[in-house]
């Protein structure tokens, strides 16, 4: 996962929205193809048990909000993200969002359009922080 996110090329021009669509883009591309990872993350209540796997999970979990969080911060930094609500809280709001929305199309057995869903929440988290 590491590798796939940090290796996502975006136009020198692209704003912090854009590299934020492009890391869900894969994100949710990576989900479509390979349910069974949604499961493995989304299981972690039933590692608790297990000190190693436990670990395991809580490190993609923990990469991810690097990223997300990182991508805040920049886009306040540079103005493109509004700054009414802490770093800390988008990112809890922008991962929270996104993660109802896989956990939604794992419940329904992979019915619904993932990619269109999720792109169309994180289009909506989007349209409440970018300052226009």
């Amino acid at each position: 996962m590491k590798n796939r996110i940090s290796s996502i090329s975006v136009k020198s021009d692209a704003t912090a929205g854009d590299e934020l669509k492009a890391i869900f883009h894969s994100q949710l591309k990576t989900f479509t193809n390979k349910p069974a990872i949604v499961s493995v993350i989304f299981a972690e209540s039933i590692f608790h048990y297990d000190e190693g796997l436990t670990k395991k999970v809580s490190e993609i979990m923990d990469l991810m909000h690097q990223y997300v969080k990182a991508n805040t911060e920049k886009g306040q930094k540079t103005g493109q993200y509004s700054k009414l609500i802490g770093v800390s809280t988008l990112t809890t709001i922008i991962l929270g969002g996104m993660r109802m929305t896989v956990l939604k199309w794992k419940i329904s057995g992979h019915k619904s359009d993932l990619m269109k869903d999720g792109t169309a929440v994180l289009e909506g988290i989007l349209k409440m922080l970018e300052k226009k």
